[in-house]
């Protein structure tokens, strides 16, 4: 037995549930992961070129969040430094 909670549902594009899972080049085992599991149930195939746009559409998001923020200040859970350093590598990992 167990519990579903709809609260925070939402119709969308399926790849965004997988746009937190990309992290930096060589540590793909979270996304390979989830990716893997998702596919095989649901016989939906994920392309993931568009979960790594909507990861870096995100990071340019929360860069954008920071107007207004001194750049040592944690702002979302990071420094200017950081959510930087996301935005670069989310680019680079898009291959657009």
């Amino acid at each position: 037995m167990g519990l579903i909670d709809y609260g925070g549902a939402a119709c969308g594009d399926r790849h965004q549930d997988f746009a937190y899972m990309v992290f930096p080049p060589g540590r793909d085992a979270m996304l390979d992961g989830a990716l893997a599991t998702y596919e095989a149930a649901t016989g939906v195939v994920i392309d993931r070129r568009r979960v790594r746009a909507l990861n870096a559409i995100a990071a340019i998001g929360f860069l954008a969040l920071r107007h207004g923020h001194a750049p040592e200040e944690v702002w979302c859970g990071r420094t200017l430094a950081q959510d930087l350093a996301w935005t670069l590598a989310a680019l680079q990992q898009t291959n657009l």
